[in-house]
């Protein structure tokens, strides 16, 4: 009998190529538009802010010996900003972190491979929250539920039936809110088993009865009982809820933007073609509320 690759594989070597492959999205340049300070955050109730949004409407053109104009006055506002929390967790056994430190035995440090690509998934959910509006609201429940299968629209609660499912990962505890009253629908959180390729539904460890537009959220795991143990409200706030005509954030940061409309974006309706006329009518209105 010859002797070939298969009589003779127990000689043989596995030949790994070098480094590793990836197979996940690690770009996010909506975060890379925002600009990041430190603060002196000192707790307690959170930093108040002050708006000026009006001002003194006394400037006059008199004539010789005429009246005096009405004395007028500089308005402001002030609103609260509380603070927002982002944070993971790993965790290795003991054994796991001895075996994977030398290089012989693994492609790359099994701790710091942990620690690094958790700053990625941190990033990744980073750049989810400043496209959503601030409520942690992945995506909103959507007709024909049933069992442990969930269908979803509206993802990040923008309307709309375009994969509902895309900010939602296998391993995930899901919780569901009442929209109408910001309480849990059901005590029952169940894990995320899969979620279609097609973006319309997940599969969930159990059925967690719930009703057309719920909002799904994220939750701490299934021991939770109180909204206070999801991501409910809890996010950054996103240019939905910063660049917003009142339609997500009526309150903006503790002023209410119906009586402060210099807080409220213009919002156009669709118009079709670029037009002159539209983007003067934007840059007037602008002018207008701004002063």
């Amino acid at each position: 009998m010859a002797g070939d690759t298969t009589a003779l594989s127990g000689l043989a070597k596995d030949v790994f190529e070098p480094g590793i492959s990836e197979g996940v999205n690690n770009s996010f340049p909506l975060g890379q538009e925002f600009p990041v300070e430190e603060v002196d955050w000192k707790g307690g109730l959170g930093h108040k802010w002050t708006h000026h949004h009006g001002r003194n409407s006394s400037p006059f053109f008199a004539g010789e010996d005429s009246a005096y104009a009405v004395a007028g006055n500089q308005t402001h506002s002030q609103g609260r900003i509380d603070m927002k929390k982002l944070m993971a967790r790993i965790r290795m056994t003991e054994e796991a972190m001895s075996d994977l430190v030398a290089s012989e035995a693994s492609f790359r440090n099994g701790m710091t491979d942990e620690k690094t690509r958790l700053v990625d998934d941190i990033a990744r959910r980073e750049e989810h929250a400043l496209g959503m509006d601030g409520r942690g609201v992945m995506a909103l429940v959507d007709t024909g539920s049933s069992g442990t299968v969930v269908e979803l629209d509206a993802p990040g609660n923008i309307t709309g039936d375009n994969f509902g499912n895309r900010f939602i990962d296998v391993g995930m505890f899901l919780a569901f809110i009442n929209p109408a009253s910001g309480a849990l629908r059901n005590t029952t959180i169940e894990q995320v088993t899969a979620v279609s390729a097609d973006g319309s539904d997940v599969t969930l460890t159990a059925d967690p009865t719930v009703t057309e537009n719920d909002y799904v959220v994220h939750a701490a795991n299934t021991s939770v009982t109180t909204v206070l143990d999801t991501s409910y409200e809890k996010a950054y706030w996103g240019l939905p809820a910063l660049v917003d005509d009142g339609t997500n954030r009526s309150n903006y940061f503790g002023i209410n933007r119906d009586l402060v409309t210099s807080l409220e974006s213009y919002v156009v309706a669709r118009v079709g073609a670029l037009r002159i006329a539209v983007a003067q009518r934007t840059a007037d209105v602008v002018f207008q509320t701004l002063g």
